[in-house]
């Protein structure tokens, strides 16, 4: 069985939901006071340190602490360490947030995709209902029917 075959909704209970929600809504009290939030035009102008650059930025530190009398008067060493010490387990919280995020995703669109199939082979038995004269059908076909009359405008545009 693959994973898209999974019947997730009957393991991914309203209890699991409560949970990572919990835990979710803990993480951003943690962090509350803490997380600084810029705007787009801030984070285009920072310089950004990416995985060359914290190399560098790691043998910086090592040199200053290493030869503090070098370092300019201005520079707190200790802040210095507990920046590049902050920014990579940053790194590593936002990855792992990454990879649960994607997974997530994943996820998500498996159960949609589930779910819309389920509708779609429902609307079709209601139209061979409808078709049947079932009592009732003719006002269900029109108004799922509706969907797929707003999806060919759109493509006409």
């Amino acid at each position: 069985m693959s994973s898209m075959d999974k019947d997730i909704s009957s393991v991914f209970t309203d209890e699991i939901t409560k949970y990572i929600e919990k835990r979710l809504a803990e993480m951003n009290d943690r962090l509350s006071g803490l997380a600084v939030v810029i705007d787009s035009e801030d984070v285009r102008r920072l310089q950004k340190m990416g995985n060359y650059t914290s190399v560098f930025v790691e043998d910086a530190l090592r040199y200053a602490e290493s030869n503090p009398q070098v370092a300019p008067g201005y520079l707190d060493i200790a802040k210095f360490k507990r920046d590049v010490k902050l920014a990579k387990d940053l790194k590593r919280l936002i990855l792992n947030l990454k990879v649960l995020e994607d997974a997530l995703k994943d996820t998500a669109n498996v159960v949609g995709a589930q779910a819309y199939a389920q509708a779609r082979a429902f609307y079709d038995a209601a139209k061979n209902a409808e078709k049947n004269r079932v009592s009732g059908m003719e006002t269900i076909v029109k108004d799922l029917k509706k969907r797929f009359e707003q999806q060919g405008k759109a493509r006409q545009k």
